[in-house]
């Protein structure tokens, strides 16, 4: 097949386009790559004696690099490449290309014919476009510059945006062969309805390429997102697929606008979208429809790219009839169903004695014993028990010195949230939202335990948060309660709260920074670290300090995940665009929770709540007086929440001092000294609450 740069005369007609010209924007077979090339010699030693040879070198390539993507993007099968690395004589190439049938090293070969360098051997692999989109700006470390302009011509941006969200995840499959394939089957206990199906994958077919897609596939299973991963390698290794590149997309978390999907559909053509359907339920299990639970939106850009796109649903086993449901809403669409078998009896067992093999153990009576007479079990109900059995094996038989030790929570206890914590949690004024996080991030995290005492396979999943608000809206009040209550369920083992910033996390030199978060991490072990105006942590360029400082934490995060909490905290626009900086940051955070502006009503019980704190009380004249003055203030930016609160009681106890001085001590009694009036309150309104706030060093 011949590229671009073969075509006679195509230089002189490409060079007539208008670079500003719109197109309009179409579905795009895109694949990414990133080629690893051995250069005939060092670019480096060539030119580094010589700064003005040098500086001429770079400018000229990158100027070459600029002209081929030129001409590129004027072809109808569109593409881009550069240079994402170099050292020595090895330099590492970005690539995007719109052909399905294209030759990748032909094209590598060509681009470096273009710039005048020689490559002696290529490697390459298909990636992800967020690993595409992350590779552009390595070329400035290396004096290689890219005009990110021209993807806009692509229409990518969207994506690179789309690909950020929480609710998508992008991942390159591997081929796989059939025999592997088939074993999957057999091992998930899949093997009525996956085996059959994989069979049909790997017959051999006189189709050499991929040329559309005749079905689609609806998994329901304990184990579907297994399921669904071979399933893409598999299709991938018949030439089924057009790309390697699959994308699944969460429904249970979905909250995308319907132009952001059709952009991720329109640049999916040639690849596989797997919607997740796990969590998502029925309010009616009798009479189950679709529409109540996914978007019309997904229906009907299924339909348009039926032919082009491959759709794996999965579904877990906890809303049975949602499956059917997705299959007559799409009824002109041919689906493959791929369920779970169980077992049952002898069955079961000779199941647990082939987990036990596997793993090298000497199955007993008692794993067997676990086992209830005709009852079915799916593949995950038998795993689980065999994880029960084994850990009892470990302190028993294994290593019997630990036999008397017992679990440090009783299952009883662990049905509620208990401590003094939870209680003045519970106490606190408003903060609904946040109350409501916290019961189910502990409920979650307890619930697991009991499942797994249930025979079921106990899932950590990482707790880390986002608290957003504005100042006064008691953040580290709740941060720091929130602590207390993990160490007081046994979640977390000691439950303290570290709180730090940017001077905590950034070092003042080279190689400083990574070490500081790293300590700062381990500080916090066994507590929740709290790092207050995150987003100052973003400098104005990339590959700064602050970038180290946020990579380190995410790969910390994702280290310490079973034995700490990390809760970020400031202003929602500002934490919203730090989610952004990194892609793997927004993926790991577990909640998000939104402190509300407290309500004029909220006020006026936070100020009786710490005028009884103080040991006074308020006269009967207050509320009249206080309230209409709370409600014209909090209509006021930054007014300071729950900090205006207690500048009101502070100043209401200067005000009574004055007053009661004025008397006679000898009539005055303990009620006078108790008890705060509404004169005593200073209820002049500051114009400076109307004037933006500058914000330096920590707000809470």
């Amino acid at each position: 097949m011949s590229t671009f740069l073969n075509i006679p005369g195509a230089i002189m007609q490409i060079q007539t386009k208008n670079k500003n010209e719109k197109r309009p924007r179409r579905r795009i077979f895109m694949r990414c790559y990133r080629a690893r090339c051995i250069l005939e010699e060092s670019i480096i030693r060539r030119t580094r004696d010589n700064e003005e040879e040098y500086d001429t070198f770079f400018d000229e390539k990158n100027q070459l690099i600029n002209e081929f993507n030129e001409m590129a993007r004027t072809m109808s099968n569109r593409s881009c490449a550069f240079i994402s690395s170099a050292v020595k004589d090895q330099a590492t190439i970005g690539v995007m290309m719109t052909d399905i049938e294209a030759d990748v090293k032909a094209y590598v070969k060509n681009f470096f014919s273009f710039i005048k360098l020689e490559c002696v051997d290529i490697s390459f692999e298909e990636i992800t476009v967020e690993t595409f989109k992350r590779m552009i700006p390595n070329g400035y470390h290396d004096n290689f510059k890219f005009d990110e302009d021209l993807l806009n011509d692509y229409e990518l941006d969207d994506l690179f945006s789309n690909y950020r969200r929480s609710y998508i995840s992008e991942n390159i499959t591997k081929t796989i062969d059939k025999k592997d394939a088939l074993a999957v089957a057999k091992k998930y206990l899949c093997s009525d309805t996956f085996e059959p199906e994989l069979k049909r994958i790997f017959r051999k077919n006189s189709v050499g390429v991929t040329k559309g897609i005749p079905v689609h596939y609806l998994v329901q299973s304990d184990n579907a997102h297994r399921l669904a991963n071979t399933l893409v390698s598999s299709l991938y290794s018949n030439n089924r697929l057009g790309c390697a590149r699959y994308t699944v997309l969460d429904l249970y978390n979905l909250s995308a606008r319907s132009s952001d999907i059709r952009e991720l559909f329109r640049v999916c053509s040639g690849s596989t979208i797997i919607m997740n359907c796990c969590g998502l339920k029925c309010t009616n299990s009798d009479n189950c429809t679709a529409d109540e639970t996914i978007p019309d939106i997904l229906f009907d850009l299924i339909n348009v790219y039926k032919n082009e796109i491959q759709f794996i649903f999965t579904f877990s086993n906890d809303g049975p009839s949602l499956p059917d449901a997705v299959e007559e809403k799409l009824g002109a669409i041919t689906f493959v169903k791929l369920a779970d078998d169980t077992v049952e009896n002898e069955d079961a067992h000779k199941y647990l004695r082939k987990l036990c093999r596997e793993e090298n153990t000497s199955c007993d009576k008692d794993l067997l014993s676990l086992c209830a007479k005709d009852t079915p079990y799916r593949a995950s109900e038998l795993m689980g028990m065999y994880d029960t059995w084994y850990s009892n094996v470990l302190k028993t038989k294994i290593y019997p010195q630990y036999s008397n030790f017992k679990k440090l929570y009783d299952r009883e206890e662990a049905k509620e949230i208990k401590g003094s914590a939870y209680s003045e949690l519970q106490e606190l004024i408003g903060l609904d939202s946040a109350k409501s996080v916290i019961e189910k991030a502990i409920t979650y995290s307890k619930a697991q335990k009991i499942f797994a005492d249930k025979g079921m396979k106990e899932s950590r999943t990482a707790m880390h948060m986002v608290f957003t608000g504005n100042p006064g809206t008691a953040k580290t009040t709740v941060a720091r309660l929130f602590a207390r209550i993990l160490k007081e369920n046994g979640v977390l083992s000691k439950g303290d709260l570290i709180e730090c910033g940017r001077s905590d996390l950034v070092g003042k030199y080279v190689g400083w920074t990574a070490v500081q978060v790293k300590n700062m991490f381990k500080k916090a072990k066994g507590s929740v670290l709290f790092i207050d105006e995150a987003y100052s942590l973003c400098d104005d360029r990339s590959g700064s300090y602050g970038d180290e400082a946020i990579n380190t934490i995410v790969q910390e995060m994702e280290n310490n995940r079973d034995d700490m909490v990390v809760i970020f905290a400031g202003y929602p626009k500002e934490m919203n665009d730090f989610l952004d900086r990194n892609p793997g940051l927004r993926s790991r955070i577990a909640f998000h929770v939104n402190f509300e502006d407290y309500t004029a009503e909220e006020l006026l019980s936070i100020v009786y709540l710490m005028a009884k704190n103080n040991e006074h009380k308020l006269a009967d004249d207050v509320d009249e007086t206080l309230l209409p003055f709370l409600e014209r203030v909090c209509k006021k930016p930054n007014f300071g929440n729950g900090r205006f609160a207690r500048n009101l009681i502070e100043g209401a106890l200067f005000g009574q001092a004055l007053r009661l001085t004025r008397q006679n001590f000898s009539t005055m009694t303990m009620d006078d000294i108790v008890t705060l009036k509404a004169r005593d309150f200073d209820l002049t309104e500051d114009d400076t609450l109307e004037e933006e706030q500058k914000h330096i060093g920590f707000n809470r």
